[in-house]
């Protein structure tokens, strides 16, 4: 059984998936299996993977039909055989120690998961990410609330997915599922070290630069998630994600009156939202309380405005 398992899906990254697979087989710790799902790529990536592929027996490749990252991400951890699990987007690149660190790591700790910090690169500069310090215990909450949710900052025990999967046509999938790996692990620890590179924003392939306008409602299903991996059985982190799912939830309300882009069904599912969830509005900051009151008074305030709007006219007049 290899020590790790790296998940890579490909699609339309022809141009960077040498690099970055060259980063993977470079690694100072050896012992993995490099899983490369060519999610149905229209360019050269699935023969750039069979070519590794034939030189090196440490890498599986699997040719799929065009279905999603969530899609191909699945596909790896079913075919994952390693002790822990590591994700790298196809675009990026990694450091050689990667591995070897984090895995020393998780063992001398027998914690659950590690993350790490990074470095983004844009055309002409590069933006270090120091969001974790060496030695700083951070709570659960600080996990939960604001450490980054990308998936390749971190390094996993296999364990971790044993029931979880990422959810098909899904935005932000990886926002989507980190609630629960927070809420599984039994503990998760830090490394200060800046040890993988991205996002490469060359690439105008990627997710991160065909963002879809309804982004805002996919964040507010993603603090659905928030809320659904703590209602009941973690009192504190309930809290945090009760304020983040209003928050995410008024982002999208109020940017839909005046861009128009939520459908009447997912109007209809922030509409349940706020109904559900209003006996829980002393958990909200003074700001969202006032939101949620003029959501629940809007008809009352339009009709202020009216009778408003009417005598200024008839004065005009």
């Amino acid at each position: 059984m290899p020590k790790v398992s790296v998940i890579v899906p490909v699609y339309k990254v022809e141009s960077f998936l040498k690099k970055c697979i060259e980063s993977i087989l470079k690694q100072t710790l050896p012992d993995l299996e490099l899983i490369l799902i060519d999610d149905g790529s229209p360019d050269n990536c699935g023969v750039i993977c069979d070519d590794y592929a034939q030189k090196d027996p440490r890498i599986k490749v699997v040719h799929t039909a065009s279905s999603g990252v969530s899609v191909a991400r699945n596909r790896g951890l079913d075919l994952a055989t390693g002790e822990f699990i590591y994700f790298v987007d196809g675009d990026d690149w990694i450091h050689p120690d990667l591995l070897k660190d984090n895995v020393a790591k998780l063992e001398a700790t027998n914690a659950d998961v590690v993350m790490f910090n990074y470095v983004e690169h844009f055309k002409q500069i590069a933006i270090e990410r120091n969001i974790f310090q060496e030695g700083v215990a951070y709570d659960q909450a600080f996990y939960f609330s604001h450490a980054p949710v990308m998936l390749w900052c971190k390094l996993y025990r296999a364990n971790i997915w044993a029931n979880l999967r990422f959810p098909v046509g899904v935005a932000y999938e990886d926002d989507y599922v980190m609630p629960y790996v927070v809420t599984v692990a039994r503990k998760i620890i830090c490394n200060s070290d800046k040890l993988y590179y991205s996002y490469n924003r060359l690439n105008e392939n990627s997710i991160m630069n065909n963002d879809q306008a309804g982004k805002k409602f996919s964040y507010f299903l993603c603090g659905l998630q928030k809320i659904k991996a703590t209602e009941g059985k973690f009192p504190e982190l309930y809290k945090i994600a009760i304020v983040k799912a209003f928050q995410m939830a008024f982002k999208a309300w109020n940017c839909n009156t005046t861009m128009h882009i939520l459908t009447a069904e997912q109007k209809q599912k922030i509409e349940n939202f706020f109904q559900k969830y209003q006996h829980e509005k002393h958990l909200l900051p003074l700001d969202l309380k006032i939101y949620l009151w003029g959501y629940n008074h809007c008809g009352f305030i339009n009709l202020l405005k009216g009778y408003y709007y009417l005598r200024k006219y008839r004065k005009s007049n």
